[in-house]
């Protein structure tokens, strides 16, 4: 019920004109100006947001250069980490259901959020946020010793955070220590391959938020000047 009122909400009041950010991915989509790694790794307000840039020009080229595209993508997000997270309190309560578990849609969907719901450019917000909480579900549910499938998530989840912003920055750290651990786990259960790929998955981590920070310099002003004048 709440994924619906939120995308009733996007869809009665979500507008389809590039907003503040969002003008700086004009010029990329029309083929004004190329996209090039370097663009794409340059800092955005503080952010390094490689991955979400990527993700909203492919939305947009989808849905036909409709900026709304974006804002359903948050709605289907949150929506996604609201269902993680009650399936990880539930699996931690050994298969129990309980109403206390509708917090999680409440306080994701609900439409004091507007802010994120009816601005396309907050995928590159939610997005990192969506990755950081499928992570957090699976550490919760299996601790350090995952199924292959949650590990191989697990392990391109952690090294998309530095290439999504702060917000995924900031919890790389903590994730990359989880992931070595688990990696050391794995390997002590005669899974050496396995253990590999993730100590490879957290010391590609650990570059790229060096990376991150090699050349940083901030440039608030700079997208603030970028929509064009009426």
């Amino acid at each position: 019920m709440m994924t619906i009122a939120a995308l009733a909400f996007v869809w009665r009041f979500g507008s389809d004109v590039p907003f503040w950010d969002e003008w700086n991915l004009v010029d990329p989509l029309t083929g004004a100006r190329p996209i090039t790694l370097e663009w794409l790794w340059s800092p955005h307000n503080g952010h390094r947001i490689l991955l979400p840039k990527l993700l909203l020009l492919g939305l947009y080229k989808l849905s036909g250069s409709d900026f709304r595209v974006g804002m359903y993508f948050d709605v289907a997000a949150l929506a996604a980490i609201a269902a993680a997270m009650m399936w990880a309190s539930r699996r931690m309560r050994q298969g129990e259901p309980s109403y206390v578990d509708a917090v999680f849609p409440l306080l994701l969907l609900h439409l004091g959020q507007y802010g994120n719901l009816l601005w396309s450019w907050q995928v590159t917000q939610i997005f990192p946020v969506f990755v950081v909480c499928g992570l957090l579900a699976v550490v919760a549910v299996y601790g350090f010793a995952p199924p292959p499938f949650a590990m191989a998530a697990a392990a391109i989840g952690v090294i998309t955070l530095p290439l999504s912003g702060i917000p995924g920055l900031a919890y790389a750290p903590a994730l990359v220590c989880w992931l070595a651990v688990t990696a050391t786990n794995t390997y002590s259960r005669g899974q050496p391959r396995a253990a590999i790929a993730l100590w490879s998955a957290a010391i590609t981590t650990v570059i790229l938020i060096v990376l991150y920070f090699h050349g940083y310099r901030s440039n608030t002003q700079l997208s603030l000047l970028k929509a064009p004048r009426l």
